[in-house]
């Protein structure tokens, strides 16, 4: 399950994604898919009790979202697991990623793209 934090902030910058297209788009979308089903299918630790996802806005980087992930208890309890970002490599965006730091990454897009960071 995924939660959205800040659904104002979420709206944003997905139609900025949107009107880039795209492997940008899609690595976003997916990654969002990937954050939504962590550890839920089949032979996956929590697949009976199911996992939730919270992402917010990072309050440094514009175009980056934290998230906190938790695993259920079996009992509809929710047990804080682990935090992450969901980060965006690449180019400035609408001149909305300016900053210095760019998360560190192997990739070899152009265009840019969406990871899972941990």
């Amino acid at each position: 399950m995924l939660v959205v934090g800040n659904q104002e902030r979420f709206d944003f910058i997905k139609s900025e994604m949107e009107k880039i297209g795209g492997e940008v788009l899609q690595s976003f979308l997916d990654k969002l898919v990937y954050l939504d089903t962590y550890a839920n299918g089949e032979g996956q630790r929590y697949e009976k009790e199911g996992t939730k996802c919270i992402i917010f806005p990072d309050n440094f980087k514009r175009a980056y979202f934290d998230f906190i992930m938790y695993h259920g208890d079996g009992n509809g309890d929710w047990q804080q697991w682990f935090n992450g970002g969901l980060c965006y490599h690449g180019p400035s965006l609408a001149g909305f990623v300016s900053d210095p730091f760019k998360p560190v990454s192997l990739h070899s897009s152009k265009e840019g793209y969406w990871s899972v960071h941990t």
